[in-house]
């Protein structure tokens, strides 16, 4: 399937995902924005960022899409990126556009 680009129509609803070094936002471009802290012992809330990601594919808008966008600051491995996008996709987003962060539809931090 094809990756559908929704950018450049104000109606249109935008799932993004920044991946950052101790925690992960997931959001709308709509406002709803959720910050998933690491845990305490350092490691990645994986189950929150599944539980946040099949929130969003509940939601009518996504009923036949499947497209999210994932960002990652420079400080974050690779090896992260690429484990959070095959989570992404196993939920459901199955044609992630990974990009910079300042191209996110989604504004999670200044």
């Amino acid at each position: 399937m094809a990756m559908r680009h929704y950018r450049g129509e104000p109606d249109d609803i935008y799932a993004s995902l920044l991946i950052m070094k101790d925690e992960v936002w997931v959001g709308l471009n709509t406002g709803d924005r959720r910050q998933i802290r690491d845990e305490e012992d350092g490691s990645r809330d994986y189950e929150s960022v599944t539980e946040s990601v099949s929130e969003y594919l509940e939601m009518p808008i996504f009923e036949k899409r499947t497209d999210i966008q994932i960002a990652a600051t420079p400080d974050v491995p690779v090896a992260e990126i690429l484990r959070i996008a095959k989570i992404v996709k196993e939920a459901g987003f199955t044609t992630p556009e990974l990009m910079e962060p300042k191209g996110l539809a989604s504004r999670f931090v200044e």
